[in-house]
């Protein structure tokens, strides 16, 4: 009996012990993303820049192989608030094609102005966006319209 309560002793020890070993990843980046927009109200034919950012807050130093161009920037999304299958796209990045280990520390930022030029036959309306990096991804509903252009009165 006494080898029983033994052998159950040093396996729930045993258990205990590998249940709080976890895999340190340090890869594993948490990030904090903000936003910036020139004016809440556009119309069809004009440019909209959103400064977006991104911040490392996972308390240490974030590694990835990346380009030799800037390229710690937020992936961005600008969609319909009622229709989020509607999105707009932004003007294309040029990276450059090497590959390189990067680093970004705890409290660092990455931003990039991105611009979405408004088609004619753009659905009118709110529009929000998401930001996201490695997985990490914050939605920031109704930031902007795109609205009719109101007409004018001559003086």
């Amino acid at each position: 009996m006494k080898r029983i309560l033994t052998i159950l002793m040093v396996m729930s020890l045993c258990i205990s012990v590998l249940v709080g070993c976890t895999q340190n990843d340090e890869n594993k980046a948490q990030f904090d993303f903000s936003y910036s927009v020139e004016k809440t109200k556009y119309a069809r034919g004009e440019t909209i820049q959103i400064t977006a950012t991104v911040t490392n807050v996972s308390g240490r130093t974030y590694k990835y192989d990346g380009c030799s161009s800037y390229d710690f920037i937020p992936s961005i999304s600008l969609y319909n608030s009622t229709d989020k299958q509607y999105q707009l796209a932004h003007e294309g990045i040029i990276w450059a094609t090497d590959v390189k280990p990067k680093k970004v520390k705890n409290g660092e930022s990455g931003v990039w102005t991105f611009e979405f030029t408004i088609p004619d036959d753009v659905k009118l309306g709110t529009y929000s966006i998401t930001l996201s990096r490695e997985g990490d991804r914050k939605e920031f509903t109704d930031i902007l319209s795109i609205v009719e252009p109101t007409a004018q009165k001559e003086n």
